[in-house]
């Protein structure tokens, strides 16, 4: 047998394969853990969800008073993702481990009611592995880091895409049901929930699910949805009053809230989403449902509004948007066939090469996990465990970005100023006085510093930092200094200087309140 003949009876046995709408979500699960697996660093905002859940468990309820931050806040603590913060300091509990896999399962069991939707709602096509492919990929966005509140809104959107997939093809529609016990839980454990709420809400344009009586199904579920975001510590009055200031607050200075740049590396996998479905509308102009454009014009208005929302579009696009997809691939398998079984034979080849790497990956990572840990490079570490142990403790100046990490690892010896819980807790004010202290080239930054004065700063290192802010702040010193940071005090110490901290990763995890 020619080599050509034994490389093409390899493709086919693999196209066949991937065929099976089993191996299609094996393959897809493979391919996004592998690229997952190249993100190990922990999520900024983590150690304040955990904290957070280290305080429910400590008091036996939801504080509606923060007692992490010294400066000026909001007078009612609302926070809108307490429910993940106790569910990940659960977690942490049993080791960084436990965190990282515990993104992974959300992950899988997300692509699982994903897929489920898009076979709902087009079919069993072996060409859909490709685009749910891509359409996951362009979702690993939001699950890079570990691990995010934002991991249940990303779980729950599928399952809210498989009920509304289902009614529009009035297919039983059991699963919509699950959805207001299912909110009861979202509406705890992140903001997103709103995004359930409108994607219920634009699937009553569709005129047909008015002719057959579905519309009223959704409409009833939509309605139970949202008083079920009733059940809360804080009511409903006031919740709500919250979530939707924190929908329109903007948010210039954070970049996964800015918007996506046409023509930018970050916009190509979008543009080609979008590119796609326009394409498949215009190729079969009669096929096209109002109801999908409904959804795939509103998500992507969304994804390139705020960079943050582009898995939204992703997903949307990915379950109503594969009709078109498949459209479009049946144009060109007609007008290139000669070319198209050769493809396709390529592409099963390059699928199981991609999968193999995938496999000996998770396995390296399963075989070595006890040694496995999570990034931390980016964080304070060595200067908040001199803090801990040689600090006299007090109030401590952080930026925005290590807010979070001094906050887990400082309580109660320490208060923060400021961290990322800047929704739910920090007035406009405190978050302009903080920059403006911490900013030596600010005017104001004299008196913004008599507001918030501490006992420590803690700094990222720049060139000629220390005899700058000697200047500024003579009657503070150096008390400790890395590679990476360092931290000024007002008690006039013996200063400490550190290459690297040698603190156990996994004591990184252990509360000290």
């Amino acid at each position: 047998m020619s080599a050509v003949r034994i490389f093409e009876t390899f493709a086919d046995r693999v196209r066949d394969r991937l065929a099976r709408p089993g191996a299609q979500l094996c393959a897809v699960l493979l391919i996004a853990a592998w690229y997952l697996l190249q993100y190990t660093g922990a999520d900024p905002d983590l150690f304040a969800r955990v904290a957070m859940g280290r305080l429910i468990t400590v008091l036996g309820h939801v504080p509606l008073q923060d007692p992490f931050a010294y400066t000026v806040k909001k007078p009612i603590w609302i926070d809108h993702e307490w429910l993940s913060g106790l569910i990940f300091y659960q977690l942490s509990t049993h080791g960084e481990l436990a965190l990282f896999w515990s993104k992974l399962a959300g992950v899988a069991i997300s692509i699982f009611f994903l897929q489920r939707a898009v076979r709902s709602y087009a079919g069993d096509s072996p060409a859909l592995l490709v685009w749910l492919l891509i359409c996951v990929l362009e979702s690993c966005f939001v699950w890079s880091n570990t691990v995010r509140s934002q991991l249940f809104t990303y779980l729950f959107i599928p399952v809210t895409l498989l009920a509304l997939a289902r009614v529009l093809r009035t297919q039983p529609s059991t699963v919509i049901w699950f959805l207001p016990p299912l909110m009861l839980v979202w509406c705890n454990a992140h903001g997103g929930f709103v995004s359930g709420l409108a994607l219920l809400a634009i699937a009553l344009v569709d005129r047909s699910s008015w002719q057959n009586g579905r519309a009223r199904t959704v409409l009833a579920v939509l309605a139970l949805c949202v008083a079920a975001t009733a059940i809360n510590p804080y009511g409903f009055g006031s919740y709500w009053s919250y979530i939707l200031e924190a929908i329109s607050m903007p948010r210039p200075s954070i970049s996964e809230w800015a918007p996506i740049m046409p023509g930018s590396v970050r916009s190509i996998i979008p543009i080609l989403i979008l590119g796609v479905v326009a394409a498949g509308m215009l190729v079969s102009p009669r096929q096209v449902r109002s109801v999908d454009l409904c959804f795939v014009a509103a998500s992507a208005l969304m994804a390139f509004r705020s960079e943050r929302l582009s898995a939204l579009f992703a997903m949307c696009a990915c379950v109503f948007g594969a009709p078109y997809f498949l459209v479009v691939v049946q144009a060109l398998e007609s007008r290139f066939s000669s070319l198209s079984l050769k493809l396709k034979r390529a592409a099963a080849v390059l699928l199981a090469a991609g999968l193999c790497g995938a496999v000996l990956t998770l396995s390296r990572v399963v075989w070595q996990s006890d040694r496995f840990t999570l990034d931390y490079s980016s964080f304070p570490v060595g200067a908040m465990e001199w803090l801990r142990d040689a600090g006299r403790g007090g109030k401590l100046l952080v930026d925005f970005n290590n807010g979070s990490f001094a906050l887990w690892r400082g309580f109660p010896k320490y208060q923060i100023a400021v961290d990322g819980r800047y929704e739910e807790l920090y007035p406009n004010s405190t978050l302009d006085i903080v920059s403006k202290a911490l900013d030596p080239t600010s005017s104001e930054r004299s008196a913004a510093m008599q507001s918030v004065w501490p006992d420590y700063i803690l700094l990222v290192n720049e060139p000629g930092l220390e005899a700058r802010w000697r200047e500024i702040l003579p009657s503070f010193s150096v008390c400790y200094h890395d590679e990476d940071f360092t931290v000024l005090s007002q008690f006039n110490e013996k200063p400490f200087f550190s290459e690297r901290t040698n603190t156990p990763h996994k004591s990184l995890w252990e509360p000290s309140f």
